[in-house]
């Protein structure tokens, strides 16, 4: 059954979908309870359905989704089905998303001697940084991203996104947090981004949607690191056995297609780059990730402070006393 879907989903393998919903409305005739062909196929690739509902509500009689089915009832074949599969919708909850970057407030000592640290060695410099208008303003490139080792070196914080739509990536620029939903890798998946990214080649050249995505995710895997790092942080579910393969992958799916210029992430990319010019936002992260990564870290890290803060103590009362 996964090498029929496959091959369904092939772009040279592609029929008409109307000449398919006739042949299947001709089939049906006489059962008048049937679902129609798009649900039909919906449900057969319900492992590509990537929408925040089900196949099931999708096509109940509910209003809000009428948008959505009529952009499927439109789909060319079943390469563009797929793709249309992929596209963020409006219907969509918004209260997720406000959810997505709803923080309670805590108390975290950790973060409080960190921001201490911080404050008093590099107070002076950073307040330069940040009277920079040009960081402010962000104007930075927006068509370059550093890979996601480098941006969590920066202070980027990798999440896990409550979406299953993939195109769905958020940056909170107050935070640091970039949401990213969660993607499984397999044996399929190169063949699906590459025949729904010569689809849009051709057919959608000013809404590139799917190849943004790709490019925005080859950014990110730089290497294996960047592979593990996605990994840990569940973004990434990794099935193709190894991290390298991986790594080429989007690499080699990102040969031979240009980007678009009005790339739908490049308002992303900008504040990312902003975010990662700005100093203390690396270096608090680099406090973060070597001195306070875990509770014996940040217990060792402390006792070798207070430890070096009491013996210069000793030494400035013992030069006193001479």
């Amino acid at each position: 059954m996964h090498d029929i879907r496959r091959d369904l989903f092939l772009a040279h393998n592609q029929l008409p979908l109307s000449i398919l919903k006739q042949i299947y409305e001709r089939a049906f005739a006489k059962n008048p309870d049937h679902p129609s062909f798009v649900h039909l196929s919906c449900n057969f690739f319900h492992h590509y359905f990537n929408q925040n509902i089900s196949v099931h509500d999708l096509f109940q009689q509910n209003q809000s989704h009428v948008d959505f089915r009529t952009k499927l009832e439109g789909a060319k074949h079943f390469t563009d089905l797929l793709r249309t599969l992929q596209l963020q919708h409006s219907f969509e909850s918004p209260s997720s998303n406000n959810k997505s970057f709803c923080c309670k407030p805590e108390f975290n000592w950790i973060k409080v001697c960190v921001a201490s640290i911080w404050s008093s060695l590099y107070f002076s410099s950073c307040q330069k940084t940040e009277d920079n208008p040009e960081l402010e303003s962000g104007r930075v490139q927006g068509k370059y991203l550093y890979s996601a080792t480098l941006l969590r070196a920066a202070g980027v914080k990798f999440r896990e996104s409550s979406s299953r739509c993939l195109l769905d990536i958020k940056f909170n620029k107050n935070n640091g947090v970039l949401e990213i939903p969660s993607l499984k890798v397999d044996y399929s998946t190169e063949p699906f981004f590459r025949n729904i990214m010569g689809w849009e080649q051709s057919y959608y050249p000013e809404e590139t949607q799917v190849c943004d995505y790709v490019f925005l995710m080859e950014y990110l895997i730089k290497s294996t690191e960047d592979v593990d790092l996605l990994v840990k942080k569940r973004i990434i579910i990794n099935q193709l056995g190894s991290h390298a393969a991986l790594v080429t992958l989007f690499n080699d799916l990102c040969k031979h297609i240009p980007q678009a210029e009005n790339n739908r992430y490049s308002k992303t990319f900008r504040d990312l780059n902003a975010y990662n010019a700005v100093r203390h936002h690396g270096w608090t992260a680099k406090l973060r990730l070597h001195y306070f990564s875990s509770l014996w870290r940040s217990v060792a890290t402390l006792a070798a402070t207070a430890l070096l803060l009491l013996t210069l103590t000793q030494t400035i009362c013992a030069i006193i006393s001479l």
